[in-house]
């Protein structure tokens, strides 16, 4: 799946981050994600093409996703990448 930017936008805007949050999460810079989030932008790919497919799978099926995800980041960044993949592994199921 190839994610747009006004997706993306969306999905950031849900979540509650800003680009630079979010940038920081996928370990890309601000720069990256203001050109993905662009109508020309390029796609994420990899470990962030993964994350942000299980973030905007899980966020369609629930609203409070933003406040779960706030309070996985309090508990560290590999926490959060655990818990996003068990959302990757259960939307493959799916």
């Amino acid at each position: 799946m190839k994610m747009g930017g006004r997706t993306l936008g969306r999905l950031r805007h849900r979540l509650g981050l800003t680009q630079t949050e979010l940038s920081e999460l996928l370990g890309v810079s601000f720069a990256t994600i203001n050109r993905w989030e662009s109508p020309r932008g390029g796609y994420a790919r990899g470990p962030a093409r993964t994350f942000l497919r299980a973030l905007d799978g899980a966020a369609r099926e629930d609203p409070k996703l933003g406040e779960r995800v706030a309070k996985w980041r309090r508990r560290g960044e590999a926490y959060l990448w655990y818990r996003v993949f068990q959302l990757a592994l259960a939307e493959k199921r799916r």
